[in-house]
Order: structure tokens, then sequence, then C-alpha cells
């Protein structure tokens, strides 16, 4: 059903290239951080990334302790494995600030019929989705990249006079990346269901049903298969586990690193499609 609620005049002047995006992030964003709810979550969630840089500490100290000494430490780098686990609690952190703030990054568009508002600027559909990507992006920024940052500083420069620095470094390169690559599918995935309806309660049911349904299935052929890496491939969580798994540590995973990635990459192009079919419904705009 085509969507008949733009009752403005179009815009015909000169379209600005490259600002339209911008400009809407930047707004998404101001008007997502200025919600009480989300000041005080991010407040909570940013306590697992100080807990993240008091165990890099700790971790260096164990290292360089006597015990480590005893144990020739200091000839072996440091394994992935924390990197890892802080890649799985940052996506834990970020579906928790989505569930806050983000599900409503379209539906109150839809609610509030701001369409004509923006719509009567100079920018193309495609803008308009491109800038609440970002947006909401940048939010989940504030939980996943920068802490990723301080954090990833934090332990490269730690080791950067020992034997196994470029080790470290490539380590906490790729988990950067992948934390990265996380962050930009979950906005898709929030902003798909967004588009799908004008109640924000609904999508956060949606986004709740997303992550704890997969999850659950996951536990349960889990159990009855006896622990198989093929379990997590049901799950977002679990398909984001498997990928940090198979790139940043040395244990066996019996699934290709590229099967867990085509599932993410699908669900996040799932998710943009939504958006794109919302977007494309709408009438007089360019």
């Amino acid at each position: 059903m085509t969507i008949h609620e733009q009752n403005y005049v179009r815009y015909e002047g000169q379209l600005l290239d490259g600002r339209a995006p911008l400009t809407i992030a930047w707004t998404s964003f101001r008007v997502m951080l200025g919600f009480t709810r989300t000041k005080l979550i991010l407040l909570v969630l940013w306590l697992m990334p100080l807990g993240s840089i008091f165990g890099v500490f700790l971790e260096y100290s164990v290292r360089n302790s006597q015990l480590g000494s005893l144990a020739s430490a200091e000839s072996v780098a440091p394994g992935g494995e924390p990197v890892a686990f802080f890649i799985q609690l940052s996506i834990f952190s970020l579906a928790i600030l989505f569930m806050a703030s983000g599900c409503g990054v379209i539906a109150d568009d839809l609610r509030y019929r701001t369409f004509q508002l923006y719509f009567s600027k100079p920018m193309t559909k495609f803008e308009y989705g491109l800038g609440k990507f970002l947006g909401l992006f940048l939010l989940g920024s504030t939980i996943t990249l920068i802490p990723g940052a301080l954090v990833s500083s934090l332990r490269m420069a730690f080791y950067a006079r020992t034997d196994f620095a470029l080790e470290v470094a490539q380590q906490m390169g790729i988990g950067y990346a992948i934390l990265t690559a996380a962050t930009a599918i979950l906005s898709s995935v929030v902003l798909g269901l967004s588009s799908l309806t004008s109640h924000t309660r609904y999508v956060v049911l949606a986004w709740l049903g997303v992550l704890l349904v997969p999850i659950l299935l996951s536990l349960i052929i889990s159990i009855a298969a006896e622990g198989t890496d093929a379990a997590n491939l049901w799950s977002l969580t679990g398909n984001i586990w498997l990928v940090s798994k198979s790139l940043l540590t040395d244990e066996e995973v019996t699934i290709p690193a590229i099967a867990p990635i085509a599932i993410l990459l699908g669900i996040g192009g799932a998710g943009l499609g939504a958006l794109a079919r919302r977007v494309h419904k709408l009438e007089g705009v360019a």
C-alpha cells in the first residue's frame, strides 16, 4: 500500500550532494543521545569498557610478574581470547543500547509524520536512509568503537616494546574490524525493524525476539548436538562469536568462517532491504 502522508510542496532546487546524510545523521544522533534514558544506559554500560581497561592492566601485570617469567610468558604472544570476549560483551551492550534508544529511529518518523519536514529539503530517498543509518551507527559507536579504540590503544601501548608487538597490533586491528562490522550489521537490523511499524514498542519487542529467540534455539541445539559450533549459526551473537573465534583464537572451529560471515551479511542486507522498501513507497520525493 502506498503511503499518502506527504502534504508539502516538493523542493525543486539544486540538491546539495553529501551534506544531507551528515545533517540527518548528526540530528538523529543528538536526538537519541538527548534522552535521559540514553545517558543513564550509557553510564551503566560503560562499566564494561572500564572493567576491560582494568583487565588489560591485570593481564600485563601478570605476564610481567615473577610467576609469568618462570612460565616463560614473555616468549609467547598473548592470545586473542580476551579480544573475542570483549567483542561479545560489546555486542550485548550495543543490543541493550539500541533497545533503549535506537528502535524509534524510523518508527518515530512514521508516527509523527516528519517525512514532510525531511523531504521538503534538498535530499533524496537514499540520502535519508544513509543519514538514518549513520545516526544509528554513531550512537552504537559510543559503546563499541570508542571503548574499543581505548582498550586497543592501551593494550598495544603496553606491548609496544616487546617482541610480539606486531602480533598484538594485528589482533587488535582484526578485533576492531569485527567490532565495526558488527555495529554496522546490528544498526541495519534495527533500521529494518524500525521501518516496519510506527509503534516503537513493537520494534523493541521485535528486536528482543530477533536476539533472544535464536539464542534460546542455539542453546537447545547445542545441548542436543553436544556443543557443536553449528548451533551458533542460528543467532546473531553466535555468528559474531564464530567469526571472532575463527580469526582471533587458536581454538579449532568446525565451521568455516565464511558461513557466519555470509549469514551476518544476509541479515544486515535484509534490514537495509526493509528500509529501502519503506522509503521507496513514499510518494512525491526524489
